[in-house]
């Protein structure tokens, strides 16, 4: 009987779905079965044919869709933990939930980080540098400046705050992630010189002056000092700038004005032994061709 089925089962399981219960029968279709909670039958008892099978459904777990959030901290109204639909959610939409930017936030540094994957105790740089390398066209020259770059590389989302909220340049309203990170500072209110310069320290940031303004704040070029190589380094990435006249200087960056590069007494001496090979051979070859030339003249 389809009752005594039921008992050899021994009860359900505690994911048993109760309404969905089946009994195929060989050459029938399947019909449902009720049972209570105690594996008594609901109906009337029937006889069942040999080769039968009940089949008790399991209940369906609850889907919850991936809750995705980020961290919006700074200077906006209301910072805190936002939840976002991942690969939807952009970053102008986050800021709005967050009741936009406060008087102080100053976008140029504002910067996104994401999180990554992988723990730094479990991370083998040295293999991660060679299987990179391995198909570059780099030349050895080249090797220490990347491992440098590869080893510091910085988990941050490619965003320029200022073109972001600019209506502009819509392409820059990136897509966030779970997990990421909205940074939004206050304006910093300066610029930092150092290097071959006469007072190096803190300058008062003014808007749009360029990297030969704060210089001259600092005093001026000190003795020894390379000019050609003074660069800006961005408070935000740490990128070095060569500044040009129209190239603006952020609060937060950072001028610096090195000394001409330190090379070793040797190696200098070898440098002018080159040039003044160079120049040896360049008058012989014009000797040659003067003399060649003479020669023709005289036949002639």
């Amino acid at each position: 009987m389809v009752s005594d089925l039921v008992k050899f089962g021994y009860g359900m399981t505690g994911d048993a779905d109760m309404s969905n219960i089946r009994l195929f029968e060989p050459g029938k279709q399947p019909q449902f079965i009720k049972i209570d909670s105690n594996m008594n039958l609901k109906e009337a008892d029937f006889p069942i044919l040999a080769g039968s099978a009940l089949i008790v459904g399991k209940k369906e777990e609850a889907s919850y869709q991936n809750l995705s959030v980020v961290s919006v901290r700074g200077q906006v109204i209301s910072p805190g933990i936002y939840p976002i639909v991942a690969g939807k959610t952009r970053i102008r939409e986050v800021i709005e939930f967050a009741g936009g930017f406060t008087k102080k936030a100053y976008l140029p540094l504002a910067q996104i980080t994401r999180r990554e994957e992988q723990i730094d105790a479990f991370v083998d740089y040295r293999r991660d540098y060679f299987s990179t390398f391995q198909y570059s066209d780099l030349i050895m020259e080249d090797t220490s400046r990347f491992t440098i770059d590869m080893m510091l590389k910085k988990p941050l989302v490619s965003c320029d705050f200022v073109k972001a909220f600019s209506d502009d340049y819509k392409n820059e309203n990136v897509l966030l992630r779970d997990g990421d990170i909205v940074i939004i500072p206050d304006n910093p209110g300066h610029v930092y010189v150092y290097g071959q310069v006469n007072n190096p320290g803190f300058v008062e940031f003014n808007e749009g002056q360029n990297m030969s303004w704060y210089i001259q704040r600092a005093g001026g070029f000190a003795s020894g000092a390379a000019q050609e190589r003074s660069r800006i380094i961005r408070g935000k990435s740490n990128v070095w700038t060569e500044g040009d006249e129209k190239t603006a200087v952020f609060a937060g960056d950072e001028v610096y004005v090195p000394r001409p590069p330190d090379i070793p007494l040797n190696l200098q001496w070898q440098k002018y032994a080159t040039i003044a090979t160079l120049v040896s051979v360049g008058f012989a070859v014009i000797n040659t061709i003067f003399n060649i030339y003479i020669t023709n003249k005289n036949q002639k």
